[in-house]
């Protein structure tokens, strides 16, 4: 008895500290960080349910003002598969339980649209697609910081800390093609990293249904594409890309050009008298179920800088240049035509960023720190 006991403790053991186990306590990981993270956005915004411009109804009968209609990626999916899934063999009362059971209604008072006649599937699919995006960003921003040289504890603190950070980047406003923004960036810089530039063209029609920032963020892939491919192929390649992302741009321009609101909304000169005033620095809001910073809070703006200035020496500079075009492309964007604060249209910094921090931890995190 004792020797079976032995040996099965000796299998265990060997399982314990096998790969199939590192990748169970890694799946788990982030499978609660993204469903906290999901937990987070949902709480705090559903999917602006009974909203006035875009709401989820609006958004699933493509009536929703411009430019909010354009991110119609999910919304195409949902509406297609809900006639399949009702209609499905599947037994009724199998379907009856499942909604019942995955009701958002139960913990989330938002979700005040969950269970309309008809739309139930169609919102638990929108719904599940914000989570599921983040789960995938997680592993995709992994990828990225373990090609280049980040060891495992940084490439797995740094994503699951900025997506934990991700409903506090909400703010002004949030809505669920946000977290699918973030895995199409991921997964366009994992593509380039790999030198898969057909990958990414292809990637660049779906991406764009999503929403139009995909067609601004290419560009500032150049410097990995130039890692495997010469600067005219790198530039064909970035262009072929931009020129399927604008087809896919133009033809949603195209469909919902007689929408309410514009093609975008120009704030520069608001963003500039606000961004002179106090009080911009001063406004809270409520994420993860306590009053916390909104937009540029007085403590934000310290905290990016400093993970920033602590992860600048150690960070590659293809990072930097990718980061500065980046940057030369989505501030200005940023200013002309997004609300004062509104960080999550900062969105195109956001991978750049996480290899900043997984440098901070780095460097940070050891023996002799002192945090």
């Amino acid at each position: 008895m004792n020797k079976v006991m032995n040996e099965l403790l000796n299998k265990m053991q060997i399982f314990a500290h096998s790969k199939t186990a590192s990748w169970l306590l890694l799946c788990g990981l982030f499978f609660m960080v993204a469903a906290a993270a999901h937990s987070g956005f949902i709480a705090k915004w559903g999917l602006n349910d009974g909203g006035a411009r875009s709401s989820f109804e609006s958004m699933v009968a493509g009536t929703a003002d411009r430019p909010f209609v354009y991110r119609q990626l999910v919304p195409m999916v949902a509406k297609t598969l809900q006639p399949i899934i009702a209609d499905s063999s599947i037994p009724s009362s199998a379907k009856t339980a499942f909604l019942k059971k995955f009701d958002p209604q139960k913990a989330f008072t938002r979700s005040k649209s969950a269970n309309l006649q008809g739309y139930e599937y169609t919102y638990r699919i929108i719904y599940l697609s914000n989570f599921f995006a983040l789960l995938a960003s997680l592993f995709l921003l992994r990828s990225i910081l373990l090609k280049f040289g980040y060891g495992q504890l940084e490439s797995v603190i740094a994503p699951s800390i900025f997506i934990m950070a991700f409903p506090y980047l909400q703010t002004i406003g949030g809505y669920f093609y946000d977290s699918l923004e973030l895995a199409f960036f991921s997964s366009a810089l994992l593509l380039t990293i790999s030198g898969r530039i057909f990958a990414l063209i292809f990637l660049a029609a779906i991406a764009t249904l999503n929403k139009e920032s995909f067609l601004f963020f290419l560009p500032a892939l150049y410097p990995f594409l130039r890692i495997t491919f010469t600067q005219k192929q790198t530039i064909l390649g970035i262009a072929a890309a931009m020129f399927v992302a604008g087809l896919v741009n133009t033809y949603l321009k195209l469909m919902y050009q007689t929408n309410g609101g514009g093609v975008v909304e120009f704030q520069l000169l608001a963003n500039l008298i606000s961004l002179f005033n106090p009080a911009t620095y001063l406004r809270l809001d409520m994420t993860h179920g306590m009053f916390s910073p909104q937009g540029l809070f007085l403590t934000t703006i310290p905290i990016i800088f400093i993970i920033m200035l602590r992860g600048a020496k150690h960070v590659a500079p293809i990072w930097k240049t990718h980061m500065a075009i980046a940057a030369a492309i989505n501030i200005p964007l940023f200013l002309a035509f997004c609300a004062t604060g509104e960080l999550r249209n900062l969105s195109m910094l956001f991978a750049a960023f996480v290899v900043f921090m997984a440098a901070t931890i780095k460097t940070t995190v050891t023996p002799q720190s002192v945090i």
